[in-house]
């Protein structure tokens, strides 16, 4: 694994407070040795003989970003991930060598490792997988993922902010085969720590008291207002969950039609 896939961490400067608390429970939750790790960023460095820090300057946009850092990788798969999601426990290497393998003997583009949101239908001789249909809404995603190198290099336009690559590289795969999702979580952590710049007040809590290097000067944590506010939306974007994806786009598109004809 360590000769043909690497792990890279994609971040900036300005989450550079973020790379103590990651690494620090990374390193206690990741098979030591079993890859080759990089952390992406601007101008800073973080100093961990592990990890290998790619800095590409100044941050123009997301995707050029990561372009830049996936162009100096050279194995030929990548397991991205994000420094604002942290692992909870340990990650079962079995778990992440059947999926290498997998993705290698299938000839596959991507497979993610986290279901968010599940795979359609399994994989024969892979009972542990399932396809992502051509239709399905995020199959491109940032969050958790292995990718083969030259099928994500072949998806990232420059210009592109971390949500429309997502959106946009989602839309310029649909002619593409091999996209693969995991039925069980391998990665194992929840979700993002970080909300539009601010810690969750839950994560902050539940981080802080780990002294795993958490520095809280650096950030602000959601006061009650904006958790509640959160939670709100959330809970109001459940229903719109249940339309179909693609029902859901053709409705934004008409909106967004009549607007334009309107003005």
């Amino acid at each position: 694994m360590k000769n043909n896939t690497s792990v890279i961490v994609i971040s900036c400067d300005k989450y550079s407070d973020l790379w103590k608390p990651f690494f620090t429970l990374f390193w206690q939750y990741w098979p030591i040795n079993t890859s080759k790790v990089y952390l992406g960023s601007n101008f800073l460095k973080y100093n961990d003989s592990r990890v290998e820090t790619i800095t590409i300057g100044e941050d123009k946009n997301w995707s050029h970003g990561l372009l830049e850092i996936v162009k100096r990788i050279d194995t030929p798969y990548i397991i991205l991930m994000l420094e604002d999601f942290f692992l909870r426990k340990r990650v079962n290497i079995n778990d992440i060598l059947m999926c290498v393998e997998a993705l290698k003997n299938l000839d596959g583009n991507m497979l993610r490792l986290v279901p968010r949101p599940r795979p359609y239908k399994p994989v024969k001789g892979y009972p542990f997988l399932g396809y992502i249909k051509s239709t399905s809404p995020f199959r491109v995603s940032t969050q958790g993922t292995l990718w083969r190198k030259s099928a994500l290099l072949s998806l990232i336009k420059d210009g592109e902010s971390i949500w429309e690559f997502e959106l946009n590289g989602t839309e310029r795969s649909r002619d593409d085969k091999g996209y693969y999702c995991v039925w069980k979580p391998v990665l194992t952590y929840e979700h993002h720590v970080i909300e539009r710049g601010k810690w969750f007040r839950s994560e902050a809590r539940k981080f802080g008291a780990m002294n795993i290097g958490c520095d809280f000067s650096r950030r602000p944590i959601m006061s009650m207002k904006e958790t509640f506010i959160w939670h709100i939306k959330k809970l109001i974007s459940y229903p719109q969950s249940l339309v179909p994806w693609l029902l859901r786009q053709k409705i934004k598109k008409r909106i967004k039609n009549q607007i334009s004809s309107i003005q």
